[in-house]
């Protein structure tokens, strides 16, 4: 994060509070993460991204030394079109698959057909609910979606956007203006 100046604001008034804080990269384009008490939003340079769903205190959620990129994706309410589009990474789907579903019969020979020229992570996930279908695995649809939707190609704008909010999470933790009413 060394390419980026950091600043933060407390922002209250009376129907709205949270904690606003601003970076600059080299370049001079801005990116604004804005923590309320119950979702963070990024604005700017890289587009605009919302972190939302059943987090209790955002701030703190994203505090530490590592992101969780596949996590934090189930918890991403908005974010650029380019992100969504985004295709499966067909060695880490392939891999995941045989490890996780070996005990349902998932096997080299049986994913040998799955692989095609699939464009989005939409058609690889009908594709393995599909195959996991015709070959009478007893795998429920929302845990191959899941397995599918954490298969996705990194994507280096989430990851860059991942690492600045944990940024300034833990500078809003090492500063003590976390606190949200």
């Amino acid at each position: 994060m060394s390419d980026f100046d950091i600043k933060s604001t407390l922002e209250c008034a009376p129907s709205k509070t949270y904690i606003e804080v601003n970076f600059k990269n080299r370049g001079g384009y801005p990116i604004h993460i804005r923590f309320t008490d119950k979702d963070v939003s990024v604005i700017g340079d890289y587009g605009c991204w919302v972190f939302k769903g059943n987090i209790v205190n955002p701030y703190r959620f994203f505090c530490g030394d590592h992101i969780n990129p596949g996590y934090w994706a189930e918890k991403l309410e908005a974010a650029p079109r380019h992100y969504w589009d985004r295709s499966v990474d067909e060695d880490l789907l392939k891999k995941t698959l045989l490890e996780d579903y070996a005990e349902y019969g998932v096997t080299e020979e049986s994913l040998e057909g799955l692989y095609a020229d699939r464009d989005t992570v939409e058609a690889w996930g009908d594709a393995v609910v599909d195959l996991s279908d015709s070959l009478g695995w007893d795998i429920g649809h929302e845990s191959i979606w899941e397995t599918v939707t954490n298969c996705k190609a990194e994507d280096w704008c989430y990851l860059q956007i991942c690492e600045l909010v944990q940024t300034a999470s833990n500078y809003l933790r090492d500063t003590k203006q976390g606190i949200l009413k």
